[in-house]
């Protein structure tokens, strides 16, 4: 088996690796430790209850039928996905508000380009 080094590493592997490290060192310097853990922690729920809801999907399509099998799964789904919005911390107003005209000053909408619609 071959092991890559260096410059044949993928960018976005050495990329990981690289926020990982940074994380590893800032984590205990800026005492992010819990959000880190719980955003961490969500995300890899989140993209678990997606694949699942995925292959929920691709269930019913293969059966062309919705079963009660179906709908007990997906109502578990629900459940789990309001669990996890329980989970996640309060939203800050202000400071989004403060983002989302900061990002409207840097990037005019009138200069963007959008394909013609057909």
């Amino acid at each position: 088996m071959e092991t890559l080094t260096g410059p044949d590493l993928p960018a976005s592997m050495v990329l990981s690796h690289t926020f990982s490290a940074g994380s590893a060192l800032l984590k205990p310097i800026l005492r992010w430790e819990n959000q880190v853990r719980l955003f961490a922690e969500l995300q890899t729920h989140y993209c678990d209850l997606y694949m699942d809801l995925k292959c929920l999907c691709e269930d019913i399509a293969a059966a062309q039928n919705l079963g009660s099998k179906h709908n007990a799964l997906f109502e578990h789904y629900r459940n789990s996905f309001k669990a996890l919005e329980r989970k996640e911390p309060a939203q800050n107003d202000v400071k989004t508000r403060r983002l989302e005209i900061r990002v409207n000053e840097e990037i005019k909408i009138n200069n963007c380009w959008f394909p013609r619609e057909e």
